[in-house]
């Protein structure tokens, strides 16, 4: 850098600003690189600079506009592309990511990090077989990675190919006997096969040989509860992550460890809607006091305060120290299972129903759907869970058997954009659905809860529509997938011990519904 007509030697601060950056301080040597950007605009080594200071301060915005710049100035530099292409992932820019690592490949082809990154890109947009054929290439030229080989075993488990994935869990678990993620995905995929032993021994293995141990642990919980091992599996279930994200209001509290009708109590919610409902069908069996609040989403609260009239609700977004200061003891509510659930015998109290809904709006609502002699079905046929939801969802095409059957009027309860599914239903099968526009089904659970009410019968796949509707009793056909998707709380049986009105058809291969719904509608006729 030439340093005529400045007051201070760029060279000089350059080497600085590096040092700084080599010593993790970003932000100081960022302030520098700019200093210096403002003279030396167009220095592309240093717009990559400033960009990757940016990258580790997390400034994503930033370091894009960075290297972009640098890029254009310089389109051939393949650790800029690499970079920018990481940060693009960051932004969820993944198309632009990938082209960036293909812009970078032409420069260097047998760069098998580019491979590696891309693979990840694939399987988090759900390709799972373009991400296949990218980790394929890392393992080819590098059969003994062990990231490959882990990171290919999740590909394999997303893909329900358990088999390929035990394979490539085992052979990085050789390379890596201490690795606890290898251990825990080994014993996961170990269940999923039906080999709940060696699951249940590959999870005490990780839990023995590591202090850092909480996933193994967590794991083992859901095998366990699956199982109906429910005294072990609720113990094991204390180490689950949403129970370590107790509100900062919540700080002062110490947790109950015996419940107690003179206790002043807030149980407090730590999971998704579906979890709210379903752990809710144990306040039955909270002694009968004033002293017990419930904090929970928004949504319920309404139904709740009408469903169990001797407990106090409130939103979990209304928490304040104020108010906490009123109570001795706090419990997160998926806690509740090792105090009244803890045995198969102590399910002889779980209620036929336990939410109530709207008697009255519930029969104007089936008042205006009824025609003629029908059946009024409600159908839900997706889950929007980012993890598992795909596994758990089917198109509604793949239900058109149960939809031509002419003596029952089809009503949607599924939340999210069907618009067009639904539509192109009606032209290519001549198949009406009615859509219920004008219900909210995400933010109005009240009135979707009295549709569901207002329904003969429901059909639906594992999502907040199946809690609902086996929370008030409501006849329900649920669908429910093999392997990856499917959740502990359903276990192994057509019939569901928390919700009695719920019938179980699973798929017996994965990503196969067409057993499902042939059962269905044969069990339907």
């Amino acid at each position: 850098m030439a340093a005529n007509h400045l007051d201070f030697d760029p060279n000089q601060l350059s080497q600085e600003g590096l040092n700084l950056l080599n010593e993790g301080e970003f932000k100081q040597s960022l302030e520098i690189f700019n200093k210096l950007n403002k003279h030396f605009p167009n220095n592309p080594d240093l717009l990559n600079l400033i960009a990757f200071a940016n990258l580790q301060l997390e400034f994503f915005d930033e370091a894009l506009l960075a290297y972009t710049s640098s890029i254009n100035i310089n389109p051939n530099q393949i650790g800029a592309l690499f970079n920018r292409a990481i940060v693009n992932n960051k932004l969820g820019n993944k198309s632009q990511a990938l082209e960036d690592y293909d812009a970078a490949l032409k420069f260097d082809p047998n760069n098998l990090d580019i491979y590696q990154n891309k693979a990840a890109i694939f399987e988090d947009l759900g390709n799972f077989d373009a991400a296949l054929d990218q980790i394929n290439v890392v393992i080819k030229h590098s059969s003994n990675n062990e990231i490959a080989l882990a990171n290919r075993g999740n590909i394999y488990q997303n893909k329900f190919e358990y088999k390929l994935a035990e394979k490539d869990y085992l052979n990085a678990i050789k390379m890596n006997p201490d690795n606890l993620e290898l251990i825990v995905n080994l014993g996961n995929v170990q269940k999923q096969l039906g080999q709940y032993d060696a699951s249940e021994l590959t999870f005490l293995k990780a839990i023995e040989g590591s202090e850092e141990s909480d996933s193994a642990h967590f794991n083992l919980s859901l095998l366990l509860l699956f199982l109906k091992k429910f005294d072990r599996g609720w113990n094991e279930y204390e180490f689950r992550e949403t129970k370590k994200n107790k509100p900062e209001t919540l700080k002062d509290l110490k947790e109950i460890d015996h419940i107690n009708a003179q206790d002043k109590i807030i149980v407090w919610s730590e999971q998704g809607i579906g979890d709210q409902i379903i752990y809710s069908s144990m306040f039955n069996d909270f002694p009968k006091s004033n002293f017990i609040t419930v904090a929970i989403d928004q949504r319920l609260v309404p139904i709740y305060q009408r469903s169990f009239e001797y407990l106090n609700f409130m939103s979990m977004d209304d928490l304040s120290e104020k108010l906490v200061r009123n109570f001795d003891y706090h419990l997160p509510i998926g806690s509740l299972g090792k105090f009244y659930r803890n045995n198969q015998k102590s399910f002889e109290k779980q209620p036929a129903s336990f939410l109530k809904p709207n008697e009255i709006e519930a029969n104007r609502i089936k008042g205006q759907l009824k025609k003629e002699s029908k059946k009024i079905c409600g159908i839900s046929w997706k889950s929007k869970n980012e993890k598992i939801g795909f596994a758990k969802s089917l198109e509604l095409t793949e239900m058109i058997e149960l939809l031509k059957i002419k003596d029952i009027n089809f009503i949607n309860l599924q939340y999210g954009n069907t618009e067009e599914e639904i539509n192109d239903l009606e032209k290519e099968h001549g198949i009406k659905i009615d859509p219920l526009n004008a219900l909210d089904k995400f933010n109005d659970l009240e009135g979707l809860l009295n549709y569901i009410e207002a329904c003969d019968f429901v059909v639906t796949s594992s999502n907040v529509t199946a809690h609902l509707a086996g929370a008030i009793g409501k006849k329900t056909y649920l669908m429910v997938p093999h392997g990856l998707g499917k959740l502990w709380y359903w276990h192994d049986d057509d019939k569901s011990c928390w919700y009695p009105s719920i019938k179980i058809y699973r798929q017996t291969r994965p990503n196969d519904w067409g057993g499902v719904l042939k059962k269905l509608v044969k069990d339907r006729k």
